[in-house]
């Protein structure tokens, strides 16, 4: 990790609001999991899921957290699609959108431990 002295400066901070995006996105996705469930659209907790991903790994991005931003730009590509198809989200990107977070949430653990985010 590059400058890792100003890393741990900036790290409570980061850790903070990282914390509140993961809340947010976990509320978002059991709306939009709950809505694929029921068959129907849920465009504003797509558009909210992505936006909490969207400022994490742009979070991410400015501490050189590279395995958060690698994760979450894959989970914003899905979301860009059920977006575009009106907050409707296939039923199979539930559960790798689950398993997103979960192993974003893992890193920022792994971070707030002293440790190095993992990469796989």
């Amino acid at each position: 990790m590059s400058g890792s002295g100003e890393f741990a400066e900036f790290l409570p901070a980061y850790l903070a609001e990282v914390d509140e995006l993961l809340a947010s996105a976990q509320r978002d996705l059991l709306a939009v999991e709950e809505a694929v469930r029921k068959g129907l659209a849920q465009p504003r907790a797509v558009r909210e899921l992505f936006r909490a991903l969207h400022t994490l790994k742009g979070l991410s991005a400015m501490v050189d957290v590279e395995p958060i931003v690698s994760v979450a730009h894959w989970m914003e590509a899905s979301l860009r699609l059920a977006d575009q198809a009106g907050g409707r989200l296939p039923e199979s990107s539930v559960e790798p959108l689950v398993e997103g977070l979960r192993a974003i949430e893992l890193r920022v653990r792994q971070l707030g431990a002293g440790k190095t985010a993992s990469r796989g």
